[in-house]
């Protein structure tokens, strides 16, 4: 079970280098792609924490020939795909702000799981959360 401040944090880092989308097999992904290699690490711990299942850490060493190359440092990669993707986004969404939830819906909403039902607790936090965002976006109209 992550705490508040845990669940916060990894939100914050979604919010900023965050990627959800669908992968290449249209099933949802969420990625944290970055050059601090240390966050990328706790990332991957608050993945797996959530979700019960390791996630490898990958390296991206940068490209090119002499003075490009020099330019660029290397990048980590941590991802959930599927219904794992699906579980971060489900303890993340109350934490973010209207156009990521948005875009965090929108990648859940497209994909078509196997035999995966939502319980009534999950389906009630997300409709709390799209209610505050139809608050939000009716004060500023």
């Amino acid at each position: 079970m992550l705490s508040d401040f845990e669940l916060g944090w990894l939100a914050g880092i979604l919010e900023g280098e965050g990627c959800f989308d669908l992968s290449t097999n249209r099933t949802p992904r969420v990625r944290v792609s970055m050059t601090d290699e240390d966050i990328v690490l706790r990332v991957s711990i608050l993945f797996t924490r959530i979700t019960g299942c390791y996630h490898q850490v990958f390296v991206h060493t940068p490209k090119g020939q002499g003075e490009r190359r020099k330019a660029h440092q290397q990048a980590y990669t941590v991802a959930a795909y599927g219904s794992n993707a699906v579980k971060v986004i489900k303890k993340t969404v109350k934490y973010m702000g209207a156009r990521r939830r948005q875009r965090m819906w929108q990648t859940v909403n497209r994909y078509k799981p196997k035999n995966i039902a939502l319980d009534k607790a999950t389906t009630s936090t997300l409709m709390e959360a799209m209610k505050a965002d139809v608050v939000q976006l009716r004060r500023r109209v």
